[in-house]
């Protein structure tokens, strides 16, 4: 990509797009330091451009790259980051994805307890976290119900499938 060229045409936004779609070819191809290295140029770029949607968008993708790799603490601080950009700017969608990520890492950490250390920002216990994991699965499911996003009702309902198979509740 010619960054050069992007900057003669005033499209820094086009730019941090595809840095984000390069970022998620290297995800399906599970290339998680390609992968967040495009993440984070696309973050670079839409600070520069000052455009907050895709700083929230960035950050969001870098949180859930973070949780995929385990990289617990870090992702909840970058998701907590974005669930607050995306309120602010009242991006429903992007709040209810936020809520997704938060609790899929809560549900991760419950999966793996056996295996985390605590740190500052990842505290507590499998109950605590599968607790947490319901609460901001149910607060995704309750806004894409509202603004009918089917798509992410189907990531929802799974992800709450899985927290309750974790709970032991199977009604």
């Amino acid at each position: 990509i010619n960054k050069v060229y992007y900057k003669e045409n005033n499209a820094d936004k086009d730019m941090a797009y595809f840095m984000q779609q390069i970022g998620q070819v290297y995800l399906k191809r599970q290339n998680m330091s390609k992968t967040l290295e495009y993440y984070s140029r696309s973050l670079k770029v839409s600070e520069e451009m000052k455009h907050a949607g895709r700083i929230a968008s960035a950050i969001t993708n870098l949180g859930s790259v973070h949780g995929l790799m385990k990289d617990y603490s870090t992702a909840l601080e970058y998701d907590f980051k974005a669930l607050r950009m995306m309120k602010q700017l009242g991006q429903k969608v992007g709040i209810s994805e936020c809520y997704l990520n938060i609790g899929m890492v809560y549900l991760d950490l419950a999966g793996n307890s056996n295996k985390i250390t605590t740190t500052n920002f990842v505290s507590g216990n499998k109950n605590n976290w599968l607790q947490n994991a319901k609460i901001y699965c149910d607060s995704a499911i309750a806004i894409d119900k509202e603004i009918n996003h089917l798509e992410g009702l189907q990531w929802d309902f799974k992800l709450r499938t899985d927290i309750l198979k974790q709970i032991g509740d199977y009604k």
